[in-house]
């Protein structure tokens, strides 16, 4: 009699555990119904439940976890990496927010923020290799614009190549203008000072064509900080020398030499002044000048007459 008891309380405790199974899995399909359907590759099927859920629930994390696996797998003729990352935006938002209850029952189910980070790059890694595959300023603009929760790391990558190919078109069109557009708009960029090199020496290998004096001060007051200033400069004194030997006056040597003290040029206009002062007096009939000239002269430390 006892064992028929014990049979039977054991077959009763059975019935039970079996029927909690079935509940906990009826539990699980009806709060998961995507899972067997994304494992399975109906991923039809799958996106009809998710979307039917989240219309009567729209804080459902599971479900908004859920779309984000499946617009981010790749089988999925459906694929859409922006809709995948809103997904799983929206499921760190309702991390964030959610209570104690939530967070522990989400934990049993392995949620947690650690994942939702690693998805998170995972997603944005994805995104950074179709905008490489694309590979165009505007497709990197749209990693830029679009993924704001992105890593570091990968919105600089993003940032660079982006950069980087906006600096190639503007190369390739090879005009000055094109170059000021480019260190205008990203000024920042790791490929600017590059920009500014090419820029410059387009603008002065213009100036050098001219070979004028307006030419090379345009240079100069537009780019005063260009590494070919120097050569601008050289270019402006040895023009304006030229005038002057052409002019072959003393005020114009003195004008060169009082105007242009750094020139290496600077000391022979005043020798060539001097020159002509010294002719000039030199050929006076009047001797009380001629000496009051020496004497001048002298004094000044020049010692040529």
């Amino acid at each position: 009699m006892v064992t028929k008891i014990k049979r039977y309380l054991m077959m009763v405790l059975l019935a039970f555990a079996a029927g909690q199974t079935m509940w906990a899995q009826g539990v699980a399909e009806a709060e998961y119904p995507y899972r067997r359907d994304i494992e399975k590759g109906k991923y039809d099927r799958a996106a009809e439940k998710i979307h039917r859920r989240i219309s009567r629930d729209s804080d459902n994390l599971e479900c908004h976890y859920a779309a984000y696996k499946l617009y981010s797998t790749p089988d999925y003729p459906g694929r859409n990496t922006d809709t995948a990352y809103l997904h799983l935006v929206r499921v760190r938002a309702l991390y964030a927010a959610a209570d104690e209850k939530n967070l522990e029952k989400w934990s049993r189910d392995s949620y947690s923020g650690a994942l939702i980070d690693s998805e998170l790059r995972r997603i944005s890694r994805i995104a950074l290799t179709d905008a490489h595959a694309i590979r165009t300023p505007d497709g990197y603009q749209h990693y830029l614009n679009f993924y704001t929760l992105a890593p570091a790391d990968l919105r600089d990558s993003a940032a660079d190549s982006r950069d980087s190919l906006e600096f190639d078109i503007a190369r390739r069109a090879a005009t000055v203008a094109q170059l000021q557009v480019f260190i205008d708009r990203r000024p920042n960029a790791n490929v600017t000072p590059d920009a500014i090199r090419l820029r410059d020496s387009l603008a002065f290998e213009d100036a050098d064509r001219k070979h004028t004096y307006a030419a090379y001060q345009l240079f100069r007051s537009t780019y005063p900080q260009s590494h070919l200033y120097g050569r601008a400069t050289d270019s402006v004194y040895a023009l304006e020398f030229r005038d002057a030997l052409q002019h072959d006056g003393e005020q114009y040597y003195r004008s060169y030499a009082e105007r242009y003290q750094q020139s290496p040029y600077a000391q022979r206009a005043v020798w060539l002044a001097d020159s002509i002062e010294y002719r000039r007096e030199a050929d006076t009939s009047d001797w009380q000048s001629m000496v009051q000239y020496i004497d001048m002269r002298n004094r000044k430390g020049w010692n040529d007459t």
